[in-house]
């Protein structure tokens, strides 16, 4: 009897092992002296260790790598408490860099027929892709809400502006459009994962990335002035007779003033509105473009006290440069073609 006992046993024994093995989850055994015991590939894939450093994993622990903190306390208090059943999600990074969330479970076990052999079997389970798309809908409801709720809010306004007969010259209500604009960014900022690294602030190829955007700019004006020439010698009327063909001493401090009118402006509709799009959109095809397009829609709707023909015009503006921009990932390339255009705008007397 005793006999058949030890070999039913063995023959668990080796189930548990062949489980262990195939599970798609990682799992590590650790023994009561707190060395690995088993681990199988899933885990050694996770954690990215060989065969070789399986056993000594724990002993060479790095105290200082705060990163994966709370997932070796995890296996160290489930070996000190020996707790029967510990359940914990952390963040863990992985030598190369790669980032998981993991759902720990770990389990206290004790031999019957050697009370000696006693330790925890830990499992955990790769949760990045739900907790990724969970995030990802939670920045959806957020993006969408927040840019609903300005744009209505933004053409209230201007319906109320027409109803008391244009109070105010019309600059005061583009600042107000951008002070609105910075407005939605702080949502963005305080109720999703969207952050300040996530501006496109910084360029790997900054000077690449300039001299790309001025050859642009210089295509762009030198065709601003040819249709120009073209206008006039249609007399297609568009351009008043008595004004000079380019002409700038009009507003001599629009100059330096639209140095930061085009930064903020380029900072709104990229940070705030492309990227944020292009971060919800990522995973459907043709994202990127759906994210242009979005943000340079709402972008002419924020010129809707311009009329009809500007708000076209800046919606055609901003999605040239969302294509720059979804090539460079940086604004300072979109901006100088911005403020370049802007200028040329008002001294060719297009806008």
């Amino acid at each position: 009897m005793g006999e058949k006992e030890n070999k039913a046993k063995g023959s668990a024994s080796s189930v548990s092992d062949y489980i262990l093995r195939d599970m798609a989850n990682g799992a590590i055994v650790v023994g009561s002296k707190g060395k690995v015991l088993q681990m199988n590939e899933a885990a050694k894939k996770i954690l990215e260790i060989s065969d070789d450093q399986t056993q000594s994993f724990l002993a060479g622990i790095d105290d200082g790598d705060e990163s994966n903190a709370a997932f070796y306390d995890c296996i160290f208090d489930a070996i000190y408490d020996k707790n029967i059943t510990n359940h914990k999600k952390v963040p863990y990074t992985s030598p190369s860099g790669k980032k998981y969330s993991l759902h720990m479970t770990s389990s206290f076990f004790q031999l019957e027929e050697n009370e000696e052999e006693k330790g925890i079997v830990i499992t955990f389970a790769d949760e990045t892709k739900e907790d990724m798309l969970i995030l990802k809908r939670n920045d959806s409801m957020t993006v969408l809400v927040g840019a609903v709720f300005v744009v209505c809010l933004w053409v209230f306004t201007i319906a109320l502006y027409r109803f008391l007969k244009d109070p105010f010259p019309t600059q005061y209500l583009s600042r107000l459009c951008e002070f609105l604009s910075c407005c939605m960014l702080g949502i963005f900022l305080k109720f999703t994962s969207f952050t300040v690294a996530d501006m496109g602030l910084k360029s790997k190829h900054l000077k690449k990335d300039l001299k790309e955007a001025a050859i642009v700019a210089v295509c762009l004006l030198l065709f601003m002035i040819i249709l120009k020439v073209v206008f006039i010698k249609l007399g297609s009327g568009y351009f008043a007779k008595e004004t000079a063909f380019w002409k700038y001493d009009d507003r001599p401090a629009y100059l330096i003033e639209y140095i930061f009118i085009a930064l903020f402006q380029e900072f709104l509709a990229r940070c705030c509105m492309q990227e944020n799009l292009h971060r919800i959109l990522d995973s459907y095809k043709h994202g990127d473009v759906v994210a242009i397009l979005v943000s340079s829609l709402i972008f002419g709707v924020f010129h809707l006290h311009y009329g009809l023909f500007y708000m076209i015009g800046a919606a055609v503006l901003m999605g040239s440069l969302g294509i720059i921009y979804k090539h460079q990932r940086s604004i300072w390339g979109t901006y100088i073609v911005h403020y370049i255009f802007g200028i040329a705008g008002q001294c060719l007397h297009w806008i």
